[in-house]
This record gives C-alpha cells, sequence and structure tokens, in this order.
C-alpha cells in the first residue's frame, strides 16, 4: 500500500496564511479562499481587538455568514436578535438577514469566519483594509461600488449596537 500526497492539500496552524489587518483593530488571516475550495466557501481566522467594531449592518443576498468563537466574547446582531456568542458558540446567518459584529469587551475576540459560497470574500477583505490605509473607508461613492461587486448591502436604517 502507498500513500498519496496530494498539491491541494492545505496544513495551516493558528496565524498562519496570508491576510489583512485593519487599522489594527481587525485581522483575518485566510485559511481557505475561493480559489482553494472552487468558490465553494471561504474560511478565515479573525481577532477583534476591545472596543473594535468587525463590520456595520449589512445584508448578503447569496451567502451564508457563520461565526465560531474560538475565545473571548463576540457581540453579534443576527436579524432581530442581538447575540453574545463565547468561546465555542456558533451563530450561522441566512442570506437577506441583517447583521453586524463588534467587540465591546475589555479582551480580544478570535473567532472563525465562514463564507458560504466563497463570492471571493478575501478579495472583499483586502479591497476594505486598503480603503481603511488609504482614509477612504467612507467615501460613499467607492464604498458602495465595492459593496456591489460583493454581495453586501449596507443597511444604515439598523442601529447597532
Amino acid at each position: 500500500m502507498s500513500l498519496m500526497s496530494d498539491a491541494r492539500t492545505i496544513i495551516l496552524h493558528k496565524g498562519e496564511g496570508p491576510g489583512v489587518n485593519v487599522l489594527g483593530r481587525h485581522s483575518c488571516t485566510f485559511k481557505l479562499t475561493a480559489q482553494d475550495t472552487m468558490g465553494h466557501f471561504g474560511l478565515f481566522e479573525c481577532r477583534l481587538e476591545p472596543g473594535s467594531v468587525g463590520t456595520s449592518p449589512h445584508t448578503h443576498h447569496e451567502i451564508v455568514e457563520i461565526f465560531y468563537v474560538l475565545s473571548g466574547e463576540l457581540d453579534i446582531l443576527a436579524g432581530d436578535r442581538r447575540v453574545i456568542g463565547r468561546t465555542g458558540s456558533l451563530i450561522s446567518v441566512p442570506p437577506d438577514v441583517v447583521h453586524a459584529f463588534r467587540n465591546f469587551a475589555d479582551d480580544p475576540v478570535e473567532f472563525l469566519l465562514l463564507f458560504c459560497p466563497a463570492h471571493n470574500r478575501e478579495e472583499y477583505f483586502k479591497e476594505v483594509a486598503e480603503l481603511a490605509r488609504s482614509g477612504a473607508l467612507n467615501d460613499e461613492a467607492l464604498r458602495t461600488e465595492l459593496d456591489a461587486r460583493f454581495d453586501t448591502k449596507r443597511r444604515p436604517d439598523v442601529k447597532f449596537p
């Protein structure tokens, strides 16, 4: 019997992999990208510093977004529910349901973020990080165009927290 190795096999340990950091407050390591999974899903390892907003309220028309808390506390809006996800919590947000997340706690929160289908979310995160670096994150025209390309609709009518 012979053991086969496949060049497509991916092995990454904690913190390993390409990723982005948005203003030193929100980091995402891309564990599996759209390219790795033939577009089926994307899996990111994320860290959100204390007092940081991960994202404002928004929806996706096609994407299911799943949060799995590894450590700390993640404050999540999921539809009309507000949930404090603690270590071991899983929150799955289906398409067209408004959601947002932040870390209101005194310690960092680490979580896995799964997008299904992948919808090239790693590219979205890269572009958001670049807008933040350039100071253009609040440029409405740029954000609207970016969001439209990546199945995201911001919902300024929904307040969170």
